[in-house]
């Protein structure tokens, strides 16, 4: 029966040169389908292979990144540990510097001023307001800024004190020698502006002059 059929392609070939044509095309036609098919099956599978190849790689750059990554951030915590303990370390001596000169300060500024105890509150008032503005300042010199304007406040207050104890003490005298002299008060104000007190009169005789003068008028 293959042979019936072969046998009539080939006559059908031999009397029809353009039928025979037609089988001979069909057949390259598919044949060239089916190469272009088995050629998009090995391009689809050499991309599929493709995209593994590249999936691997990028997985495995993602890995070596995370390694790199965990080494810098423990290169990073060792730096900063290093970098504190050193902090603490410098700290620390500062600390026992500035404690030692502290020391050393105190103990010759004591030698100057035995008695600047009593005057620590106020000097630590000061310290507060008063700061070393001068970078070259010796530390003895600011401390003893300090102490000399607590000092002079403990004078002050004292002078005042001392004042006003002796102004009591003077008028509670003119008091009993003239115990009407409020109603002469306003003009005895006024005449101290006109008569100032000479030099060498008490502060009794004074009074007494005005009291006198404010009487008359």
């Amino acid at each position: 029966m293959k042979r019936c059929a072969l046998g009539v392609v080939l006559i059908l070939g031999l009397a029809s040169p353009s039928l025979a044509q037609t089988v001979a095309d069909r057949m390259i036609s598919a044949f060239e389908a089916g190469a272009r098919l088995r050629m998009q099956e090995q391009w689809f599978q050499q991309m599929q292979a493709d995209r593994a190849a590249a999936q691997e790689y990028y997985r495995l750059q993602l890995e070596q990144l995370k390694a790199q990554n965990q080494a810098l951030l423990a290169q990073a915590r060792e730096i900063e540990q290093a970098r504190e303990k050193q902090q603490t370390q410098q700290k620390s001596a500062l600390f026992a510097t500035a404690y030692g000169e502290a020391q050393a300060v105190l103990k010759e500024f004591s030698a100057r001023h035995p008695d600047w105890p009593q005057y620590e509150a106020t000097m630590m008032r000061y310290a507060q307001q008063v700061q070393p503005t001068t970078p070259q300042l010796p530390m003895l010199k600011y401390v003893e800024a300090l102490y000399f304007l607590a000092k002079s406040d403990e004078q002050d207050q004292a002078v005042t004190t001392a004042a006003r104890a002796k102004a009591l003490e003077v008028m509670t005298a003119f008091t009993k020698l003239h115990p009407d002299w409020r109603q002469y008060e306003q003009r005895m104000i006024a005449l101290s502006e006109a008569h100032p007190p000479e030099k060498g009169i008490t502060d009794l005789d004074y009074l007494n002059f005005l009291y006198l003068l404010a009487r008359k008028q």
